[in-house]
């Protein structure tokens, strides 16, 4: 009888260590995981952080660009007061001219 229950015995504590072993692979495998995790969280607050930067850098770019178009619209305007008073000038020395004409005759 004590060979039967010394068998027993060997091939419980078989069992409980393979179980052992099994469970040690399994948590062995779930901390691989959670570091990988980790490790991709970790990645991606750097990421975070860079977009971060870049966003702000060109909200930067985007108010220079449209102080820019403010002042090219003051230009344009400028330009175009310019022009109308241009305009007008040749119409006023086309007049002077034709006045000059008639008082030659």
């Amino acid at each position: 009888m004590t060979s039967a229950s010394s068998t027993s015995a060997r091939s419980l504590f078989g069992d409980s260590k393979n179980l052992l072993s099994e469970r040690v692979k399994l948590n062995i495998n779930n901390m691989s995981s959670v570091i990988k995790q980790i490790h991709k969280s970790s990645k991606s607050h750097d990421m975070l952080n860079q977009t971060v930067k870049n966003l702000s850098s060109l909200e930067s770019n985007i108010d220079r660009t449209e102080h820019n178009l403010n002042q090219l619209r003051n230009v344009s305007t400028n330009f175009n007061q310019q022009y109308g008073e241009f305009k007008r000038s040749i119409y006023l020395i086309e007049e002077v001219k034709e006045h000059v004409q008639t008082m030659q005759r």
